[in-house]
Order: structure tokens, then sequence, then C-alpha cells
């Protein structure tokens, strides 16, 4: 049973290392963001353990992660983490796990969660009949900027208005579940530390006991 409960705040001494970020030159951190080199299960429970280990009300860290969870969601490229910084602060959550939140808008979420944004939100405006492909758009920089009313009418606004009330959905998931694992890592982890405390006096009380027994022997 103790070996079950350390295993849900202990990190493995043999387990797969990833590159040291003081060793990893541009290409590396460009890899590292699209795949981790520890692999996805390693670093989900290293985030895990990062958030549950914040020295923050359960309530706090998950408000902030699922504020970073409700902005990548929007269209906002590159402002995702200073939307979540701000809404962090007004609301008084936490504000690194409200940037660490934002990482549910990664190269592998992206692309499904522009078309869904876009044809829900065209969906949500016009009705069915809105919904078309977008592969027959070409998507550049320079379009876009030339172009930005246009963008905005067909592509921004809609993918904003989809998906302003997925990440509201996704937010909620994402607080209702970080929050109850936090509660629930605390709780064990307190048990576990009660327990060892109590461990550590018995062994003292034992050992004074011992020191008394030798002593009246050695009379």
């Amino acid at each position: 049973m103790r070996n079950k409960l350390r295993e849900l705040w202990q990190i493995k001494k043999n387990r797969k290392r990833g590159i040291h970020k003081n060793k990893r030159d541009f290409q590396l951190r460009v890899a590292e963001w699209i795949y981790p080199s520890i692999g996805l299960k390693a670093w989900a429970k290293y985030l895990a353990l990062y958030l549950k280990r914040k020295p923050l009300s359960s309530h706090k860290i998950a408000l902030g992660f699922a504020f970073g969870t409700f902005v990548s969601f929007t269209p906002f490229m590159g402002l995702h983490g200073f939307i979540a910084i701000v809404l962090a602060y007004l609301f008084k959550a936490s504000i690194p796990a409200s940037i660490l939140g934002t990482i549910v808008g990664n190269p592998w979420t992206f692309p499904l969660i522009w078309v869904w944004s876009l044809n829900f939100g065209n969906f949500i405006m016009h009705g069915s009949k809105a919904i078309h492909d977008v592969s027959s758009f070409t998507f550049s920089l320079e379009n876009i900027i030339s172009e930005f009313a246009f963008y905005w009418e067909h592509f921004l606004f809609p993918m904003t208005i989809g998906g302003i009330p997925t990440g509201i959905l996704a937010g909620l998931v994402a607080y209702l579940t970080l929050k109850y694992q936090i509660d629930k890592f605390r709780k064990i982890r307190k048990a576990l530390l009660h327990n060892r405390k109590v461990e550590l006096r018995a062994k003292k009380i034992k050992k004074i006991k011992n020191k008394i027994i030798n002593k009246k022997e050695s009379k």
C-alpha cells in the first residue's frame, strides 16, 4: 500500500531522461515543443506532478489551467499566453498554471481546433449551409495582412464565435478534472506524511525504551 502511495507523487530515478534545456539549440527547442524527448506519457506525468506540488489552493491552480485551456480554443495565435495571464491575474488564479494550460493548443491539436471552431462558428451564425471546406483557401501571412477584413469576416470571427463556447466547455472539464486530482493527491500525500511521522515517533520511543532497559541491565 505504501509503495502505491509513493508512486502517486514520486518520479522514478531510472526514468527516461530528455535533453537538458541548456543543451538545446533552436531546432531542438522547436522539436521539443512538437514532441517532448522524454515521451508524451512521462511529460504528462511531470506536468501533473508540477501542478499538484505547487503551494497554492487547488482552486487557483485548476482555474489558471482552465483559463489556458479556454484561450487555446481562440484563433489569436501568439497572444494565447498573454490573454491567459491577464485572465489569471483578473480572477486571482495561478499565472504559471494558466501559461501551462495553453499547451492544450499545440501542433497536434490546432488543426482539429481550428476546423471545429470555424465550422461550429459558421453553424451558430448562419446554420449548416455555411459550413464549407477550408482546403480551397490559401493561407499566408502576407495574404492575411493585406486582406485582413476578408479573413476576419470569413475565418477569424467565425472561429472566435465557435471557439469561445467550446473553450468554456473544455476549460470547465479541465478545471473539474484537475481540481479533483489535486485534492486527491494532497489527501493521499497528507496521509502518507502522517504515517511516516507516526512511524518515526514509534521508532524514537522504542529506541529510548531500549536505552532505559540496557541501563537497567547494566546495573
